[in-house]
C-alpha cells in the first residue's frame, strides 16, 4: 500500500546474490515433451539456497537445491531425488514432492513460460544457467505489427491489437497444451493459425509449434483481431473469419 512506483536500473555490482543462483534445467513431461529454462519449483523455490522438504523413512529432510542434481516423479505421493554426490533418496510427505505440488514453472528464454502440474511431470535435471541477458537488452517493447489473413482470402497489414487487448511485444498470449499452462510473449511469436473454433497453432521464431486451447486468446471467445492500416483505418477480423496472422520480426 505504501508503494507509489519502482524504477528499475542496471546492476552496479557483480557480487553474487545472497539467494544463490537461479535454478536452471531441463524438465521432461510424462508425454516426453522437454522444456529448458529457469525453474520455479512448487511455484515457490527458485534459488539454489532454497530448500526441498520431505520425509525419508519417517525422518524429516531439508535439502538445499544446490545439492540436487535431479528430481524424478516416483509416484503420485513421492519423488526420487538424486544428489550431486550420487546418492538417491525417495521423499514423500510434503507438497514439494507429492500431488499437492502447485506446479513446476519453466521460464524458457525462447517463448515465455510453461507450468507443468505434478500429474504431467516426469523428471527434472538441473545444470548451471547460461549468462543472463544484460539489463540494456530490454528495449521496453514495441507495438505489434503483422499481416492478418482471412478465410475469404483478404489480407491486412499494419499494427495489431490481438483479442482487442494485447498490442505490445511484451504482452502475453495464454493457452493450454497437453494439460500444461502456457504464457507466451508476443515478441517470440512468429505466427498464429486458427485450427478450429476452440484452438490455434502458435509458432515461435525458433520453429517450435504449440497447439493451444482453453483461453479466449486462442478460441471463439476471442474479442477480435484489430489491424490499424498505414492510412489510419482500422479493420476488425473476428475469430470466425480469421485464418492466420504472421507477425513482423523486430
Amino acid at each position: 500500500d505504501d508503494i507509489e512506483r519502482i524504477d528499475f536500473m542496471s546492476a552496479t555490482t557483480s557480487d553474487p546474490s545472497n539467494f544463490g543462483q537461479r535454478l536452471y534445467g531441463t524438465l521432461e513431461t510424462r508425454r516426453g515433451d522437454e522444456y529448458t529454462g529457469f525453474i520455479c519449483w512448487d511455484i515457490d523455490e527458485l534459488f539454489t539456497r532454497d530448500v526441498l522438504d520431505g520425509e525419508e523413512r519417517g525422518r524429516d529432510r531439508r535439502i538445499r537445491f544446490s545439492r540436487i542434481a535431479a528430481i524424478e516423479r516416483y509416484s503420485s505421493s513421492s519423488a526420487a531425488v538424486t544428489l550431486k554426490s550420487g546418492d538417491e533418496i525417495v521423499l514423500r510427505g510434503t507438497n514439494d514432492v507429492n500431488s499437492g505440488n502447485r506446479g513446476i514453472i519453466v521460464c524458457d528464454p525462447g517463448f515465455g513460460q510453461v507450468k507443468v502440474d505434478w500429474d504431467e511431470f516426469d523428471n527434472l535435471v538441473f545444470f548451471d544457467p547460461p549468462s543472463g541477458l544484460p539489463y540494456d537488452a530490454f528495449d521496453g517493447g514495441r507495438l505489434l505489427e503483422g499481416t492478418v489473413f482471412t478465410e475469404d482470402g483478404d489480407t491486412y497489414t499494419g499494427t495489431i491489437r490481438w483479442d482487442d487487448d494485447e498490442e505490445y511485444t511484451w504482452e502475453i498470449l495464454d493457452g493450454e497444451f497437453r494439460n500444461n499452462d502456457f504464457n507466451i510473449d508476443f515478441s517470440f511469436i512468429k505466427q498464429i493459425e486458427k485450427r478450429s473454433y476452440r484452438a490455434a497453432t502458435v509458432t515461435v521464431w525458433d520453429g517450435r509449434e504449440f497447439r493451444l486451447h482453453g483461453s479466449n486468446d486462442v478460441d471463439e471467445d476471442n474479442k477480435g483481431i484489430f489491424i490499424t492500416l498505414e492510412d489510419g483505418d482500422e479493420i476488425m477480423v473476428d475469430w470466425e473469419d480469421f485464418e492466420r496472422i504472421e507477425f513482423a520480426e523486430h
